[in-house]
């Protein structure tokens, strides 16, 4: 089941000036991200007064333990901001659909990581130097579960979202890539390439947002590619090299393949692939009338409607 992009928009047509400022969609995402800040201060004071400190293996039991509750109160946190200020169902958090939609975003995301690693290790590229502990695959899948499941949280269901309330979903599709490429340009080992590079890459996530309407497929993606590229394959991650990996490689070869010391995000052939995946799945979606027109668009719609009526 397609979700209709109109069923993201806020239900609540104010009539006070305060109303509508506080349903002006910037003003939202404002909103949106205060109701998230208890969770993630929540989560940085445990952190940092009661876990940090512990020693392997309760460190990661523990910690493991409080990034699930720590999701759960960012899920509900969300809720919350849904309902009390837009006043609307949580459709872009149903529970349809939940386990193909995450499990073939895990698959395709991993995916995409193996086809550079496959041709990588054949030329001679990709090396594998030794294992770490098997724990780690664990491990990782709460770490980057939890990272990507927050980033698109943000970037996706709140500052995209709501972007694409004003200026439709074309221009807010530029602005976010462009933010999100922006983002990781204060990484290690970032340029402007690598930060161009993300951009063009946000397309397929995107892409994948704007087709469902809701949060699996683009979390899985984003999680997929970053656990099998770093937590297992041990390849850096956006310019970080400094976090465990199952697979222990060195990886050598041109930049333009390989991607240097940024990671294979930074790799033309990535680029390629997930810009075609993005186009790809952009054109569905605009074959499933999923691309929203700017608010003035809707609003001029709307009025000749009227009046037509």
């Amino acid at each position: 089941m397609i979700i209709d992009y109109q069923s993201l928009f806020t239900r609540v047509e104010p009539q006070k000036a305060i109303g509508k400022i506080i349903q002006f969609p910037f003003t939202r995402i404002i909103i949106a991200i205060l109701f998230l800040i208890p969770a993630a201060t929540l989560h940085n004071f445990l952190y940092d007064y009661f876990i940090s400190d512990l020693d392997k293996p309760l460190y990661y039991i523990i910690l493991n333990s409080e990034r699930i509750i720590n999701f759960i109160l960012f899920i509900i946190s969300y809720r919350l901001f849904i309902k009390y200020i837009e006043r609307r169902p949580a459709v872009e958090l149903s529970s349809q659909k939940v386990l193909p939609e995450l499990g073939g975003g895990l698959a395709i995301g991993g995916g995409l990581v193996l086809l550079m690693v496959i041709p990588m290790a054949v030329l001679g590229y990709y090396k594998i130097s030794g294992f770490d502990s098997g724990g780690w695959l664990l491990n990782g899948v709460f770490r980057f579960g939890m990272g990507s499941f927050i980033e698109e949280l943000v970037f996706r269901l709140i500052i995209f979202r709501l972007l694409e309330e004003i200026t439709g979903s074309w221009l807010a599709l530029a602005l976010i890539s462009l933010l999100f490429g922006l983002m990781h340009l204060g990484n290690d080992n970032a340029t402007l390439w690598t930060s161009a590079a993300i951009a063009i890459e946000d397309l397929l996530l995107v892409g994948a947002f704007i087709y469902t309407r809701r949060l699996w497929l683009v979390w899985g993606l984003h999680f997929g590619w970053n656990y099998f590229q770093d937590g297992v394959f041990g390849m850096p991650n956006s310019g970080m090299t400094e976090m465990p990996s199952w697979i222990n490689p060195t990886v050598s070869g041109p930049d333009w393949f390989t991607g240097g010391t940024f990671g294979i995000e930074a790799s033309y052939l990535v680029v390629f692939f997930t810009a075609a995946a993005g186009i790809f799945i952009l054109y569905k979606a605009v074959k499933k009338n999923q691309i929203a027109p700017p608010m003035w668009r809707r609003k001029k719609t709307a009025a000749v409607d009227g009046l037509s009526g």
